[in-house]
């Protein structure tokens, strides 16, 4: 609910970097929820050029660090996180936040109608 909510926070804003960074962030929630390949990759293809600079921007600087590490760190903040969010009545945990794909499309859905 949060991401979704963020997401719309940042579609509403007047500097388009925000709201760019909004839909990035809601592009990749969606695509990275898909299982089907082939659709992933279909979907990734519709990115404008442009928007690559940020991703291989974002590779360059992630080279940068060690995967090892980065990989427990990761690991280890997302245990915490899972632990957080079911204390917090969120029974799911981390798996909640699979849910903003549900919330776009359905958004979207509607704003189409």
């Amino acid at each position: 609910d949060a991401n979704f909510i963020a997401y719309l926070a940042c579609s509403y804003s007047d500097d388009p970097l925000v709201r760019y960074s909004g839909a990035l962030s809601a592009f990749w929630s969606v695509v990275d929820d898909i299982s089907d390949a082939k659709e992933r990759n279909r979907l990734w293809s519709l990115i404008d050029p442009r928007v690559w600079k940020d991703f291989d921007a974002a590779a360059k600087r992630n080279e940068k660090l060690n995967p090892e590490k980065l990989e427990a760190v990761s690991a280890a903040a997302e245990n915490v996180n899972n632990s957080y969010l079911k204390t917090m009545g969120i029974e799911d945990g981390v798996k909640n936040y699979s849910r903003v794909t549900d919330l776009l499309v359905a958004y979207y859905l509607k704003k189409i109608s």
